[in-house]
């Protein structure tokens, strides 16, 4: 008995140890990243590729994420990985603007990333562009416009360009619907199929955006241009960018930050300039009409990252 309680005990530090620092699994909460992850689909976390990041919180129920104490929280520590995060990886992430609540307790996102520290991004007409050139984006899918000679989109047009979120505007000639650009242009060449432009449904949507109740006139279509911050970059503090980086200088990096009299103060010196301590990153949902990504809640601190997302 003593010797089954003795494996018992040991198969049960092993698990726990590679579910914290090799591999865990997580359900996908929403249909942000489809068609390629579904809602309720479990996928895997591959903890060290990026390298394992040590838990924060150390009074927590083991395979729990919402039973534990904030008593003892340790500092960041990520133990080196085998790769780094690369354009259009998929990353599983802890939700970075839950407030009152640890890094490593809080709700797990899984979202592709799109901008790298340094990288300054812009959205044009729904195209990603980095540094001025457009990024390969085609597994993105946007609400389209479908008008038909007069026939309903079959099964085997649906199964074919992989259409999804069928709404049907007028009788069974009009359709809106999810696909994916490319899918988009090849449906263009069914007999059946009179036109296929793809919608601009988000041209009113300036107020939930990042930053918010702001000026830029930004829309979900039309982002930016903005510098993604990276460890070591500094930047100038202007009234155009302090409201785009005063959460990360706030909140993720907790420093005490005020303007007064049009100076701005880091921890009660007077400052014109602010070098950052982390890598942050941008990342997007592929459903871009249906989502809720950087775009509204912005950057992404690489201390929230857990992991790539696999096996989906």
């Amino acid at each position: 008995m003593k010797r089954f309680a003795k494996y018992l005990i040991i198969a049960f530090l092993i698990i726990l140890f590679v579910r914290g620092f090799v591999l865990s699994w997580t359900t996908v909460a929403n249909d942000g990243m489809l068609p390629g992850i579904h809602k309720d689909e479990k996928i895997i976390i591959n903890k060290i590729v990026y390298g394992a990041r040590f838990p924060v919180t150390l009074l927590s129920l083991p395979f729990s994420n919402d039973k534990f104490l904030d008593w003892i929280q340790i500092p960041y520590i990520r133990i080196p990985g085998f790769s780094r995060i690369s354009h259009n990886d998929i990353i599983c992430f802890n939700y970075p603007t839950k407030k009152d609540t640890p890094a490593d307790k809080k709700p797990i996102f899984v979202k592709r990333c799109v901008g790298m520290p340094g990288d300054t991004l812009k959205i044009s007409d729904k195209a990603v562009c980095l540094n001025g050139k457009v990024l390969n984006t085609k597994d993105a899918v946007n609400i389209y416009r479908i008008v038909t000679s007069g026939s309903y989109l079959s099964n085997n047009l649906i199964s074919k360009y992989q259409i999804f979120n069928i709404t049907p505007v007028l009788d069974s000639c009009i359709f809106d619907a999810c696909l994916s650009r490319e899918m988009a242009a090849k449906l263009k060449s069914e007999k059946i199929i009179r036109d296929v432009r793809v919608l601009r449904i988000n041209e009113n949507n300036k107020a939930d955006l990042f930053p918010q109740n702001n000026f830029t006139g930004w829309t979900s279509d039309n982002y930016g241009p903005l510098l993604i911050p990276g460890k070591g970059i500094t930047i100038k503090l202007n009234l155009s960018n302090v409201v785009l980086y005063r959460m990360i200088i706030e909140n993720y990096e907790k420093n005490l930050f005020y303007i007064s009299e049009g100076k701005y103060y880091v921890n009660g010196v007077e400052s014109n300039s602010y070098t950052f301590k982390l890598n942050y990153y941008f990342v997007l949902d592929d459903n871009r009409d249906f989502a809720f990504d950087s775009r509204y809640w912005g950057f992404l601190p690489e201390d929230h990252v857990i992991g790539k997302a696999v096996d989906f």
